[in-house]
C-alpha cells in the first residue's frame, strides 16, 4: 500500500500538528459559528434560577450527572439530546430531552448558569479542548463550563475535573457557578464566511 500523501493539511486543532508531516504547509481552521443565533435570543426557557445546560450525546458521562445532581439539588440540569446513557439520569433535578435542532438549543444554552461537558474519558480524543464545540458554544454565550481536565485545556472559564473523583466534580461546579464569568469577544470565534 501506499503512504498517503499530503499537499496541504487543513486541521481542526494545532495539537494535531504532530500527526502531519513537518515539511508541509498546513492550515489550522477551527470550526465557525452561526453568531446571529447566539446574539438575537430574547427569551429564556428557564423558570428556576440555577440551570446547567449539556448539549449532545458525544461520550456522555451519566455518572457525572448523578454525582452532580445530588451534589447541588437547587440546580436544574438540562441534559438535551445525550442518547441512551442520558435515560439512566433519573434524579429529580435532571431534565432530560430529546435531540432537537440546533436552533432550538440556543436558547437554553445563552440562558444557562454554566454549561456542562460530561466527556466520559474512555476513548476521548486527545485535542478535543480545541474540537469541543459544545465548550465553545458556552465560551461564546459566556458561560463558564465545567468539563474533564483533558478537555479544560488550561482555558480561562473551563473547570475541570477528574471523572473518577466525585468530590472533584463537585468541586469543578461549584468554582463554575459562583466564579466570574470570562467576558470574550465575539471576533474570537470565526464565522462559517470567516472559515470558508
Amino acid at each position: 500500500a501506499r503512504a498517503a500523501r499530503f499537499v496541504q493539511p487543513v486541521q481542526p486543532a494545532k495539537q494535531l500538528a504532530a500527526t502531519m508531516p513537518a515539511k508541509r504547509r498546513r492550515s489550522d481552521v477551527p470550526p465557525g459559528f452561526t453568531h446571529d443565533l447566539f446574539q438575537e435570543q430574547t427569551t429564556a426557557h428557564y423558570a428556576d434560577p440555577l440551570n446547567a445546560v449539556s448539549v449532545g450525546s458525544m461520550l456522555l458521562d451519566d455518572k457525572f450527572f448523578r454525582t452532580a445532581c445530588r451534589a447541588f439539588p437547587e440546580v436544574k440540569f438540562h441534559i438535551i439530546g445525550g442518547g441512551r446513557r442520558s435515560l439512566r439520569v433519573t434524579e429529580p433535578n435532571a431534565i432530560v430531552l430529546p435531540e432537537m435542532a440546533f436552533h432550538e438549543t440556543v436558547p437554553y444554552i445563552v440562558y444557562a448558569s454554566v454549561g456542562i461537558a460530561a466527556y466520559d474519558k474512555a476513548a476521548t480524543p486527545y485535542y478535543l479542548s480545541d474540537t469541543s464545540m459544545k465548550l465553545a458554544q458556552y465560551a461564546f454565550a459566556g458561560l463558564n463550563s465545567v468539563c474533564p481536565f483533558f478537555a479544560a485545556g488550561g482555558k480561562l472559564g473551563r473547570f475541570g475535573y477528574e471523572s473518577s473523583d466525585p468530590s472533584s466534580i463537585v468541586a469543578a461546579l461549584r468554582a463554575a457557578l459562583t466564579t466570574p464569568r470570562v467576558q470574550h469577544d465575539a471576533s474570537e470565534f470565526l464565522s462559517w464566511p470567516d472559515v470558508t
